[in-house]
């Protein structure tokens, strides 16, 4: 079991169903938020954070929000733990201070999964997932943890 699923299970076990499995943990981002980080952190100073602003804008121009009471429009745009278990896709807050996963923010169930797809990339794998109801949630997969196909693996889905 990868370090970030016993996590979970250390820190956030008890908002699991009773006999419920956490088989992969990712922690995600909306796409392009570590890219952002990476470019405010690395130029540093106002400098930096101008830079991140304007990529922040530029994205925002760019992809139009989920659909409003979509499964893609209930992910929280900010960093997560993302968790496959054997009956749902969890999400967590994740501690800052810490790294660990904090309180329940909601999950959806495995069926309403219809694809994912996570590509290699330099900084942060790119992925999306697509649900059921048509909308789609496209993150970055910290490249922590290994393989980018390894949230796939686990629904047992690919795109």
């Amino acid at each position: 079991m990868a370090d970030l699923a016993k996590k979970i299970l250390k820190h956030a076990a008890d908002t699991l169903e009773p006999g419920e499995q956490v088989l992969e943990t990712a922690i995600v981002t909306p796409r392009g938020a570590m890219a952002r980080q990476a470019v405010a952190g690395g130029v540093g100073g106002v400098v930096g954070l101008g830079v991140a602003a304007a990529m922040d804008k530029k994205r925002r121009d760019g992809a139009p929000d989920a659909p409003e009471g979509t499964w893609a429009d209930q992910f929280p745009k900010r960093k997560v733990f993302l968790s496959v278990t054997d009956r749902r896709l969890v999400v967590h807050a994740f501690g800052e201070m810490m790294g660990r996963p904090k309180e329940l923010l909601g999950w959806v169930p495995r069926e309403a999964v219809q694809a994912v797809q996570v590509e290699k990339a330099k900084l942060a794998h790119k992925g999306t997932l697509w649900f059921s109801d048509g909308s789609a949630y496209e993150m970055d997969v910290a490249r922590a943890g290994g393989e980018p196909d390894r949230l796939g693996r686990a629904l047992g889905l690919h795109a």
